[in-house]
């Protein structure tokens, strides 16, 4: 099994479309067996989907991602786990306890917590940055 996380620095970054960088953990019997880091500076999402795909990606565990990228991901057979804020490693482990579920925050000394959402007419933002 393969698992993607896009980086911000050493945690998963906060939004999928504009990391710039990739880790991808390969997973054997429930242990990690491989890492390895992919640049992705200059792609758009799409090709971020399609690398992913190609390299048998089964899983992305990410923080905020576009309603396009999830529909592409799971186009692709790619499972998404969503609104994850925290260190990367910490996000693999609980990965593999099977304790990681959307919206967790990670801190410091493994506590964590749930996002909650409020919608109340505040504005999105659109793109990397831009309101």
């Amino acid at each position: 099994m393969k698992v993607a996380i896009p980086l911000f620095g050493s945690r998963v970054s906060p939004r999928f479309d504009c990391a710039q960088r990739i880790l991808l953990v390969t997973v054997e019997d429930n242990e990690v067996v491989e890492k390895k880091e992919v640049w992705a500076g200059r792609w758009n999402p799409l090709q971020i989907v399609t690398r992913l795909t190609e390299v048998g990606t089964n899983t992305v565990i990410c923080g905020g991602i576009s309603n396009f990228s999830v529909r592409m991901l799971a186009s692709n057979g790619i499972r998404v786990v969503s609104w994850i804020t925290g260190e990367a490693e910490e996000a693999i482990k609980l990965f593999l306890k099977r304790q990681l579920k959307p919206g967790v925050i990670m801190g410091p000394g493994g506590r964590r917590q749930q996002w909650h959402f409020l919608n109340r007419g505040r504005r999105r933002r659109r793109g990397c940055g831009q309101w």
